[in-house]
């Protein structure tokens, strides 16, 4: 979110460097940041800060027996053998990756991270999504023997979702009772509010758009099979996702006169898309209109994507088209002053996380705008609505206050 939590976390560190050795770890883009700012910081803390700080970059890395730091990402974390080094101190930036307790990620960090003396987390959203998501950190943090689904039945509203077919966890309970729990265990909650005198303001604008006659037939059919409750759960599925692309496609057709409405008030512009053959029309129009720009989806590797970035925040390009999942965290584009969502996302923690890739201190800008397309008749206004509602009850529980998506 831009408020400092690297420089926070390597502080409480080095507080505690008598239960080095310590691990980091980090999203894969973040290594090379993570690493520039522990030697700008700790230097001094080493010896030898060549062979006390190591990154592991694949499996075959073999931890070193003297170092003092470890630097790795998450899919790499499950091949550090805990037996080399007895790790006492570890640092989990986003560490909301650990949310679903289910995924494999979760299951091989969990247990090596639990051992440890002292973990610091750091992120900016540790709900994305729904409250019952923070549990991790109460399992990491703040040991109980509260299972999961008495947390959930505590702080949340058991509820049919239509469109899943499921019963969710979704709504929040007790949201003061929360918020009050997590503030005083465990949870330092940095709001942008405290740093408003270094940040720009951010203005967030809906732009409601009409799409072709032709591409909203389709799209209105589908929508009404997926509102007559005839379907299974996967159907339901297929059908959303389904319903998602051919938005995406009917926006884009006539996003052009839009973006090159903004791009005439805009400074540098960064544009997030979630599909490929979104993303990729996108490019078609910014070609067109002859801006220089860059472009990230998930294919392209990590390793090459700080050329590009390089060449939106030092060089000519004025556009950024990225992928909201592949680059909606880590990543700083402070140099912008726009923000255009070309697609809708269902979590409103991914698409806050991506707005904060602009919305930083370190911002000359007196004004960031935030724009998202929002198609008419669509899928999107549905997601519009649930976004607002699902970040109104996350926001209650974290911030003490109830948020609207609009408005925070």
């Amino acid at each position: 979110m831009g408020l400092g939590k690297t420089l926070q976390a390597l502080a409480l560190a080095a507080n505690f460097r008598g239960d080095w050795p310590a691990i980091a770890i980090v999203p894969s883009s973040l290594k090379d940041q993570w690493n520039i700012q522990i030697r700008k910081w700790c230097s001094n803390l080493f010896e030898d800060i060549d062979e006390q700080l190591q990154i592991i970059n694949s499996g075959s890395d073999v931890v070193k027996k003297n170092i003092k730091f470890l630097l790795c990402s998450y899919e790499m974390a499950s091949k550090v053998d805990a037996k080399t080094v007895n790790f006492q101190l570890a640092i989990l930036d986003e560490s909301h990756y650990l949310n679903d307790l289910k995924s494999k990620r979760s299951r091989t960090i969990l247990p090596f991270i639990k051992k440890m003396k002292r973990i610091i987390c750091l992120t900016g959203t540790p709900a994305l999504n729904a409250p019952v998501e923070l549990y991790v950190h109460f399992l990491m943090l703040y040991p109980t023997k509260i299972s999961l689904n008495e947390f959930a039945d505590r702080y949340s509203i058991r509820k049919y979702n239509k469109f899943s077919r499921r019963i969710e966890y979704s709504d929040i309970r007790l949201e003061k009772e929360l918020y009050f729990l997590l503030s005083y265990t465990f949870m330092i909650r940095r709001k942008k509010l405290n740093v408003l005198q270094e940040l720009p303001d951010k203005i967030r604008e809906p732009i409601f758009i009409d799409i072709l006659e032709e591409e909203s037939l389709p799209i209105q059919t589908k929508l009404k099979q997926l509102q007559g409750n005839i379907l299974s759960n996967v159907e339901s599925k297929l059908l959303i996702n389904e319903l998602f692309k051919l938005t995406g496609s009917a926006k884009v057709k006539i996003l052009k006169s839009y973006i090159e409405n903004i791009m005439h008030k805009a400074h540098k512009c960064v544009i997030f898309a979630h599909h490929i053959e979104v993303l990729k029309k996108i490019k078609e129009i910014i070609e067109n209109l002859r801006y220089n720009y860059i472009y990230i989806d998930g294919s392209i590797a990590i390793s090459s994507r700080k050329k590009y970035i390089d060449q939106f925040v030092k060089g000519d390009a004025s556009v950024a088209i990225l992928s909201v999942l592949a680059c909606g965290t880590g990543l700083e584009f402070s140099v912008a002053d726009s923000v255009v969502f070309a697609e809708l996302y269902w979590v409103p923690g991914v698409l806050l996380q991506a707005e904060d890739r602009v919305h930083r201190i370190g911002s000359n800008h007196k004004t960031i705008k935030v724009y998202y397309m929002i198609a008419k008749n669509t899928i999107d206004i549905i997601v519009w609505k649930k976004l607002n509602k699902k970040w109104k009850s996350l926001s209650s529980g974290l911030n003490g206050l109830t948020e609207t998506f609009v408005n925070s």
